[in-house]
């Protein structure tokens, strides 16, 4: 692939997030989910696939084996898997080959690797945020563990199920539309969300009900605490 379109990998992590929180989309629910035009999600997706992180099956995007573990990498921190993937890109990889004999600035990559101004800028900026994965990741789980992130997280979730709740009259709301709009919006994982969830029924006791209908089989399961759940209301 010799083109690297616009993209950080906080926008790479959020579309896979989003996508793992399904059995698959098709590009209209991608879009919606990421609230981005049908034309600007093809380019996404093309990017993710080109990279191997996604595939197609039974007429809808899903996530590939690389993707699920991209997640899990960048949730560890795991610096060294994300860069071997990056670098499946002819472009982020003659950067990087630049950027490792001593060019730093976006004008020394673009005379080395013989590319735009513009697209050593991207390529510089996805290899440092790469390379400040680690400390990173751990700033953001112990900001996860405060209470201002989940503060924010909870204020999240209100504002998608009133917007579910008003669009389909019902104060039940599947977790299945739930979660992709949730992990979408701020960035986290699936495992990240039911986490969070996790913590927030416990703080409002009462006010976050959680149900589970096996006869539903066309809605996905929420795992939280060991139980599975399908259906979210909220009383407050």
């Amino acid at each position: 692939m010799a083109s690297l379109r616009p993209v950080t990998l906080r926008k790479v992590v959020k579309a896979l997030s989003a996508l793992s929180s399904s059995s698959g989309m098709s590009l209209d629910e991608f879009s919606g989910v990421l609230e981005v035009s049908q034309s600007h999600a093809r380019e996404v997706l093309r990017f993710l696939q080109s990279l191997g992180l996604v595939e197609i099956k039974d007429e809808k995007y899903v996530l590939s084996v690389d993707g699920v573990q991209f997640l899990k990498s960048f949730d560890e921190g795991d610096a060294e898997f994300i860069h071997k993937v990056l670098s499946r890109n002819y472009v982020y990889r003659a950067v990087y080959e630049c950027y490792a004999k001593g060019s730093r600035k976006a004008s020394e990559v673009v005379k080395c690797a013989n590319i735009s101004m513009v697209t050593a800028d991207i390529a510089l900026r996805l290899i440092r945020e790469v390379e400040s994965l680690k400390s990173s990741r751990e700033e953001k789980d112990s900001e996860t563990c405060d209470n201002g992130f989940l503060s924010e997280f909870e204020k999240a979730l209100v504002e998608v199920y009133t917007e579910l709740v008003n669009m389909k009259r019902s104060r039940y709301t599947p977790l299945s539309e739930v979660v992709p709009r949730i992990v979408a919006k701020l960035g986290i994982t699936v495992e990240r969300f039911e986490h969070l969830l996790s913590n927030l029924v416990k703080r409002r006791r009462g006010q976050i009900v959680l149900v589970s209908a096996p006869s539903l089989a066309h809605h996905e399961y929420v795992k939280i605490d060991g139980k599975l759940y399908t259906h979210i209301m909220i009383s407050w």
